[in-house]
C-alpha cells in the first residue's frame, strides 16, 4: 500500500496541534463588563466576610482556585496609630497579656502574599463591581492591588482582570525593629484558620503547605482600651 507523505505530515501536524491544545489550554472565564476578579486568601476565604464588606448578599460565581508562584506570609505589619485607620480605632490603645501583665503593642501582623516559585497558593476568586472594589481598598489599608490574571492555575480570563492584595514595602514586618512591638491578633488568626477549616480538611492542609509557618509565640489576645482624653490647661 502506498502512502501520500504530504497527507501523513498534515495529519501528524493536526494531531500534534490538537494534542497541545488539550494539555495546555485552560477553560476561559469571561468577566462581565464593569466587574473585576478579586482573590481572597485570608479571612476573605469566607463569603460571609466578603458580604460584610459589600453590605449585601454575594450572588455571583465563586471559584476555588490556586495562585501560581505565590505563598502566604504572616508579615504584614500594620501600625495601630496609622492615620489611615478609621477614627474610632485611633481612639484606642492596644495591649496584649503576658504573665498577667498588659504589654503595649504598636503593630499588628496580618497575612500577606509574596512570590515563591513552585508554590500554588489555594484561594477563592470572587467577582465584584469596580465601585465595590473601592470598599476593599479602604479595608486593605497598607496593601496594593496587583494583577494576578495570568497566575490563576485553573483558568484563563477574557474581558477583565483578576487582582490580589499585596503589602506595600513600608508595611512589611522587620524582625529587627518590629518584633518587640508586634503581635498577631489571636482573633484574626482564628478567623483565618476557621475559614479554611470550614472548606474541609484537605483545603486546610493546602493552606498550611502554601503558607510560611505561623510563629505561634507571636500570637496573643489583643486588648483595646479607650484612650484617656488629654486635659487642656486653661
Amino acid at each position: 500500500m502506498k502512502y501520500n507523505i504530504n497527507v501523513i505530515l498534515i495529519t501528524s501536524m493536526v494531531i500534534l496541534f490538537f494534542g497541545c491544545m488539550s494539555t495546555d489550554t485552560k477553560p476561559v472565564v469571561e468577566i462581565e463588563a464593569g466587574k473585576i476578579g478579586m482573590i481572597g486568601y485570608g479571612p476573605l476565604t469566607s463569603r460571609k466576610a466578603v458580604e460584610k464588606v459589600l453590605g449585601r448578599p454575594y450572588k455571583d460565581s465563586i471559584y476555588f482556585v490556586h495562585l501560581e508562584d505565590y505563598q502566604r506570609v504572616w508579615n504584614f505589619a500594620g501600625s495601630n496609630d496609622d492615620p489611615g485607620l478609621p477614627e474610632e480605632l485611633l481612639t484606642y490603645d492596644s495591649f496584649y497579656l503576658k504573665a498577667n501583665d498588659t504589654i503595649p503593642i504598636k503593630k499588628t501582623l496580618y497575612l500577606n502574599i509574596e512570590p515563591k516559585a513552585t508554590v500554588n497558593l489555594n484561594c477563592v476568586l470572587y467577582f465584584i463591581t469596580l465601585e465595590e472594589m473601592d470598599k476593599f481598598d479602604d479595608m486593605e489599608l497598607g496593601y496594593a492591588r496587583i494583577d494576578v490574571t495570568n497566575n490563576i492555575k485553573e483558568f484563563d480570563f477574557k474581558g477583565g482582570r483578576v487582582v490580589a492584595y499585596k503589602a506595600l514595602p513600608d508595611y512589611i514586618y522587620n524582625p529587627d525593629t518590629d518584633k518587640k512591638i508586634s503581635v498577631i491578633d489571636k482573633e484574626y488568626a482564628d478567623q483565618v484558620l476557621e475559614a479554611y477549616d470550614k472548606v474541609g480538611e484537605d483545603y486546610r492542609k493546602e493552606f498550611d503547605n502554601s503558607t510560611v509557618a505561623l510563629d505561634t509565640s507571636m500570637v496573643a489576645k489583643v486588648i483595646r482600651v479607650k484612650k484617656k482624653e488629654k486635659k487642656v490647661n486653661e
